[in-house]
């Protein structure tokens, strides 16, 4: 599976930096490749991550494009998602009973803390 996703530029906003490097990290472990439109940011890359330049504000019908490209299952994600390692395993066993696509719901939880088991819907 795939990630996609555009982010905003991390000398912005000290929190916003925070939560998208967190989430990003997160995606290490389940994504075989992260596709990130923007620029090149090194505390986002890692090996399996592709920054794909394109506009400040990408629409969603350019992440969809990418997206569409990949032969695997493709996850279209805002940066600040934190992803837990079940995700593969979740999306694998739906897909296997015929879904063809999965949403999700967010969960907000204290940056500071990471306490995700306190996380609220």
């Amino acid at each position: 599976m795939i990630a996609v996703s555009s982010f905003r530029p991390l000398d912005d906003n000290k929190e916003v930096a925070q939560n998208q490097v967190l989430a990003i990290d997160s995606w290490r472990a389940v994504f075989h490749n992260i596709f990130l439109i923007g620029p090149f940011e090194w505390r986002l890359a890692c090996p399996r991550t592709t920054f794909v330049e394109g506009p400040d504000l990408p629409p969603l019908s350019l992440l969809y494009l990418l997206a569409s490209q990949s032969d695997e299952p493709a996850a279209i994600l805002n940066a600040d998602i934190v992803v837990g390692r079940h995700l593969v395993e979740a999306a694998d066993k739906a897909f296997k009973m015929g879904a063809y696509a999965l949403t999700s719901r967010r969960y907000e939880y204290d940056a500071e803390i990471k306490d995700f088991g306190a996380a609220k819907v």
